[in-house]
């Protein structure tokens, strides 16, 4: 399974600063113990890192984001996570079928 980045992100996962993806998906998410392909975009040569699912949980109303979380997920602060979020999914994260994700991963390999 492939899952997307945009930069600066790819950079973050490869520095080791970010350790959890959340997506808004329709799909299932991938299972713990299943590798994913990171990428920057479709094309095969944008891979930059193999990265192994160590916990999936679906993000209920109960969790709220913190800085802590914020920084896991790539961001310096809640304010700059909950910009990036509304930007990248606006207002789909309601949408009927949708299913909010949080993937923590580890790096396997790199590609850069």
């Amino acid at each position: 399974m492939n899952i997307y980045f945009r930069p600066p992100l790819d950079q973050l996962i490869l520095d080791g600063k970010q350790t959890i993806t959340i997506r808004c998906w329709k799909q299932k998410p991938p299972k713990v113990g299943q590798v994913l392909s990171a990428q920057t975009g479709y094309a095969r040569n944008t891979r930059f890192a193999d990265l192994l699912v160590t916990k999936v949980f679906e993000w209920t109303d109960d969790i709220k984001i913190t800085d802590d979380l914020a920084k896991k997920v790539g961001y310096d602060s809640v304010r700059d996570f909950e910009l990036a979020y509304q930007n990248l999914y606006g207002d789909k994260s309601g949408e009927k079928g949708r299913t909010k994700w949080f993937i923590k991963f580890e790096v396997l390999k790199t590609y850069r």
